[in-house]
């Protein structure tokens, strides 16, 4: 099963590497002016973020089912553990619906862009994505500092 594994990531880990040199390497006569320099447009955009949304939803897929079966697995062995580890995802659900709130809807101007995704949804879903990793920081950096002064005390 191991060997299966390292192959499929190596396989993974080539086609991305080909993928990614195809992206530099393979331009279109279509330029684009930035900053005064007419750069080639790649042909590949595309392609490259789909294969990449595809490894962000294998990572995601693997991740919540490998904590699901280790919690399935915990809760039959010692079920004061799982149910406290439980507390911890909710504890995260709730910090990131209270993110989300927090999160403005307002239009954010940003220079050359004429959509509509940087307003409503998508800017409280970007405004929670940030306030969430600030807060899960801030809270590291004091689980780190408490820890070493708890460690302090016990002594």
């Amino acid at each position: 099963m191991q060997k299966i594994s390292k192959y499929a990531l190596w396989g993974l880990m080539a086609l991305s590497f080909v993928l990614l040199l195809c992206f530099y390497l393979m331009t279109g006569d279509e330029t684009i002016d930035v900053a005064g320099d007419a750069l080639p447009v790649p042909t590949l955009t595309n392609p490259l973020l789909y294969w990449v949304y595809i490894l962000i939803g294998c990572v995601a897929l693997s991740t919540v089912a490998s904590v699901a079966l280790q919690y399935v697995i915990k809760f039959k062995t010692d079920r004061k553990s799982a149910i406290k580890s439980l507390l911890t995802a909710c504890a995260l659900v709730v910090l990131m619906v209270v993110t989300f709130f927090i999160g403005s809807s307002e239009k954010m101007d940003i220079i050359g862009y004429e959509g509509t995704d940087n307003q409503g949804f998508w800017a409280q879903f970007t405004d929670m994505c940030l306030y969430s990793i600030y807060a899960l920081v801030v809270i590291a950096v004091l689980a780190i500092i408490g820890s070493y002064i708890y460690k302090i005390i016990k002594k």
